[in-house]
């Protein structure tokens, strides 16, 4: 990762820098983020100030930010630096407080109306990786509804077949930014898995169903 004065070079040859901060433990953290202006402009960023300035109270991290960017201008097969495929699931969960949730029925804009395609191949690819890690079912239980919001229908698939092949009693489902002492609660109580779906697990059969497009 190729950083300079507190710069990160998303691509080499971007035209725009992205600067974005945050207050975190009472102390103000800045990172700039050289990218393509077409990033910029993709958020809606003014051409002559491209800031965004995060609500100590609002879940999107620096590195969810960093990851943003990333996924926008990745193209092709191009891989992400490593540490964004080990990212725990408490950030992954921070990751979607960016995603405009538009699966099924359910609806939750995101940030920055950010669509979940953006991120469902770095996702998918988190998930393969992280498997081996992955054996308990409040870490499988904790993946159902970012699975579910990113539309990752492959992901999805093995979460709920794990669960109905391992998982005793019902579900506890939780939300990892409900649980998270800085952030409102109620900002975050709508990120849950819709009913219907639930109840669809709740049978013990593996989820398969359209999640969305």
């Amino acid at each position: 990762m190729a950083s300079s004065d507190n710069l990160i070079t998303i691509d080499p040859d971007g035209d725009a820098i992205i600067a974005v901060s945050k207050i975190v433990n009472a102390e103000i953290k800045k990172v700039r983020f050289r990218v393509s202006r077409r990033i910029a402009d993709a958020l809606k960023l003014p051409r002559d100030k491209c800031e965004i300035q995060l609500a100590e109270s609002d879940a999107a991290s620096l590195k969810a930010m960093e990851l943003l960017f990333r996924c926008m201008g990745a193209s092709g097969s191009q891989d992400l630096p490593t540490e964004f495929y080990r990212l725990t699931i408490d950030e992954v969960w921070r990751v979607l407080a960016l995603v405009d949730i538009t699966s099924t029925q359910h609806h939750r804009p995101g940030s920055y109306n950010v669509p979940s395609r953006v991120f469902r191949k770095w996702f998918a690819a988190w998930f393969k990786r992280q498997s081996p890690e992955l054996t308990t079912t409040d870490q499988y239980a904790r993946l159902l509804y970012p699975a579910f919001a990113l539309q990752e229908l492959e992901v999805f698939a093995s979460i709920t077949k794990w669960l109905a092949y391992n998982d005793v009693g019902q579900i506890r489902e939780q939300s990892l930014l409900m649980e998270a002492k800085e952030l409102p609660s109620r900002a975050y109580r709508d990120m849950h898995m819709p009913k219907d779906v639930i109840s669809t697990y709740r049978l013990r059969e593996p989820v398969t169903a359209n999640l969305g497009s």
